[in-house]
């Protein structure tokens, strides 16, 4: 059974990835001398180099493969005068500082590249034996013929001169194909190494299926004599490389090698471009990746400078001239507050707060820290808790609230009905009957107000839908606001039309909203002792009724988060009940809410 071929040979802890360029991994000498792996690279580091084994090893591999080309993994720590001593012996190609890093694919590339330069330098030294070889016997046949000797001179003079011609010829092909960066460009190297030289009219490189097509064009509509070698790689074929003559001019023999020859270079080359235009368009795809990303990412060091960032980063910048992540994304002169590399931690400035998550990486053998810092920003789900706490609170003080009223309810209860009993057994001008009846009247004032604590703790699902007069669901919310109005020494006055429509909807639910308008008209006064009075005007309209509350913030933009809850709420359940709330401004009463109700209940 034939030895497995391969291009590297790796002991020890390489990246898996180098599976990919076909490595073969050991992870020790003893089971990579098992193998009958034959390859022209052989990487290892300096604990399995010193190994008594490696020489054994390294001789019979070197037997196998005299090309074979050494790549070792030693510590900047080693001795230099040991390294040294071992760099003599064994002549190693590349030395590495560690089994990572972006050159090692390069490193591996170049000493495969070495080998088979070698190899070339052999077969071409092998070459030139043959012709040595080949000029010896000729020279011996013209001594046993002297009669022919001058002319088999000339003859073996020629071919000699062929022959270092084509080897010169073959030398800066080689050289300019390696430098070419294109197919293109290995066309037009090849061209004008070979014309002189095999007085070749054009070359042209074909791949599959392209050149059969071709060379079928090529016999029955041109008129040229033409040679075709196939190309391969890893041993299959790939195309073709069309030679071109007049047809005057056919090919040697002896051209027909050599072009063979130099196809196997031209294959290599081949391969090489392939590979780097494959690294071209996994670059493109990682940095097309990159940027899809809609939160911004950037990769920093450790002087806060950019090495990389995505559109959505760069996007924010303000300065053509800014390098650092701080003056791109916050425009600031300085780290931000809080910043802590490789650590996830919160960033806030005045308009937004961003959740950061960093991560420390090595990008390079020199060991300097990268971070790669992703942001998210969070201002509005921070906003959103901060209402769901408000509403949180608000709801636990409902709950309060409702216990507190049915706990009053069964004591005023009993005062009332005691009150009244002594209301009914006294003569209307006994002295006392005067203050009995205020009694009365503040027990059933105190009713009322506990009546409206439990309209609005009250479920509003088991509101049911009802004729509602405005006005009326209006006083409720006053008395709500009572105790705060009195305290700050402000009067709510309502002007009604006559007479006053009648809408479809929910009592308990608009008194609630009502409630949270003036509630903000009320918070606002508070800063302003010129205004004493809360002003609500109902006008008619051909569809319906318009209430105009004022004073009023100026814009939902000015509330604060409280104040924000209670607009928000209040838009909804007027919007539930067929009803429009906005923010009016006006030159004589300033700012004031409007709520415009359509679709009265017509009356006969």
């Amino acid at each position: 059974m034939p030895a497995l071929k391969t291009s590297f040979l790796l002991v020890g802890h390489w990246p898996q990835r180098l599976h990919d360029i076909g490595a073969s991994f050991f992870e020790d000498l003893t089971q990579a001398s098992k193998s009958d792996i034959q390859f022209e690279v052989l990487g290892l580091s300096i604990t399995s180099l010193l190994e008594k084994k490696f020489d054994s090893l390294i001789e019979k591999w070197k037997k196998q493969n005299p090309f074979l080309q050494l790549i070792l993994v030693c510590t900047d720590d080693y001795p230099a005068a040991q390294f040294l001593q071992l760099h003599q012996k064994y002549h190693f190609f590349s030395v590495l500082n560690s089994f990572e890093g972006s050159q090692l694919e390069n490193n591996l590339y170049l000493a495969l590249e070495k080998a088979q330069e070698l190899r070339q330098e052999q077969n071409l030294e092998r070459l030139i034996q043959e012709q040595n070889e080949h000029l010896s016997n000729l020279y011996k046949d013209l001594e046993d013929r002297v009669e022919k000797r001058t002319r088999y001179l000339t003859e073996a003079r020629q071919k000699l001169f062929v022959t270092n011609s084509r080897i010169e010829t073959f030398r800066k092909t080689v050289q300019s194909i390696y430098e070419a960066r294109s197919v293109a460009e290995i066309e037009k190297q090849l061209n004008d190494s070979l014309n002189a030289d095999l007085k070749t009219s054009w070359i042209r490189i074909l791949f599959s299926p392209q050149d059969e097509i071709f060379q079928q064009q090529v016999g029955t509509k041109l008129q040229f004599h033409q040679l075709q070698v196939p190309l391969f790689s890893h041993d299959r074929r790939i195309g073709s490389l069309f030679f071109m003559r007049s047809p005057q001019q056919s090919f040697l023999r002896e051209e027909t090698d050599f072009l063979n020859r130099l196809s196997e270079t031209v294959s290599l080359a081949l391969d090489r471009l392939k590979k780097i235009e494959e690294l071209g368009v996994l670059k493109e795809q990682w940095e097309s990746t990159f940027d899809a990303i809609l939160d911004p990412v950037a990769l920093i060091d450790d002087n806060y400078e950019i090495i990389q960032a995505n559109k959505s980063f760069q996007s924010s910048n303000t300065s053509s001239k800014a390098k650092k992540c701080f003056e791109i994304l916050f425009g600031r002169t300085e780290p931000c507050e809080g910043c802590q590399r490789g650590k996830n931690f919160q960033l806030k400035n005045p308009a937004s707060t961003f959740q950061v998550t960093s991560q420390q990486i090595k990008l390079d053998e020199d060991k300097k820290n990268a971070y790669i810092h992703f942001y998210k920003d969070i201002s509005e789900n921070l906003k959103m808790e901060k209402q769901i706490l408000d509403s949180a609170r608000r709801a636990e003080l409902g709950t309060i609230s409702s216990s507190i009223a049915h706990e009053l309810n069964n004591p005023l209860g009993g005062i009332l009905t005691y009150t009244q009993l002594i209301k009914m057994d006294l003569d209307s001008r006994d002295p006392i009957y005067p203050d009995i009846v205020e009694i009365e009247k503040g027990a059933l004032r105190c009713k009322d107000i506990i009546q409206n604590m439990l309209i609005f703790t009250r479920n509003p699902e088991i509101d049911e839908i009802q004729d509602i007069d405005l006005a009326e669901v209006l006083q409720r919310a006053f008395k709500i606001m009572e105790l705060q109005t009195k305290s700050l020494g402000i009067e709510i006055q309502l002007i009604q039309p006559v007479p006053v429509k009648k809408f479809r909807g929910h009592r308990n639910l608009l008194a609630q909203a009502f409630k949270n308008l003036l509630q903000i008209s009320l918070d606002n006064m508070k800063g302003d002792r010129t205004q004493n009075k809360i002003l609500i005007q109902m006008v008619n309209t051909e569809t319906g009724t318009d209430l105009f509350l004022s004073p009023f913030c100026e814009a939902e933009k000015n509330m604060n988060s409280s104040q924000t809850y209670s607009w928000s709420l209040a838009t909804q359940i007027f919007q539930e009940q067929n009803a429009q709330l906005e923010i009016k401004t006006t030159s004589s009463r300033g700012s004031q809410a409007k709520i415009s109700f359509s679709r009265p209940v017509l009356t006969s």
